[in-house]
């Protein structure tokens, strides 16, 4: 009579037959899990843990595990890392892009300006922050 092997350690099967975390690769520093029927991305950057949802095969996984290990060994912040800034400075920085990068027109120029100066104003007229709270800048 055959036996039915069965998986050793942690599977991560639940009770009712769901995948739940299972360790599908390691490329390098970066660890890839089986969440359900997404994958995610495990890895440590400046001291803290990052976990980051692919919602697709284990190929698009893999290759941006290795976009996220190749950028943690050459020192650089990952394709998943951003920093936070406030909405006037990022408004400011894209129209200096607009000017510097693009070469955009000055009349161009000052009709962006004049259209992204609503989300500006309502910013500060509203004490409104993006992580949605009242004031606050968002540094954790």
């Amino acid at each position: 009579m055959a036996t039915e092997r069965l998986p050793k350690g942690r599977t991560g099967w639940t009770d009712q037959g769901h995948t739940r975390d299972v360790k599908v690769d390691r490329l390098g520093h970066v660890t890839i899990h089986k969440r359900g029927k997404s994958y995610c991305l495990y890895y440590h950057e400046n001291g803290h843990s990052i976990r980051r949802r692919v919602d697709a095969n284990l190929n698009t996984a893999r290759a941006m595990a290795s976009g996220a290990n190749q950028a943690i060994e050459e020192a650089r912040p990952s394709p998943f890392a951003y920093r936070r800034i406030d909405i006037p400075t990022l408004i400011s920085e894209y129209l200096d892009y607009c000017q510097h990068v693009q070469g955009l027109a000055i009349r161009t120029l000052d009709r962006y300006r004049a259209a992204l100066s609503h989300p500006v104003r309502f910013a500060r007229t509203t004490n409104w922050s993006y992580n949605g709270r009242p004031g606050g800048t968002g540094d954790r």
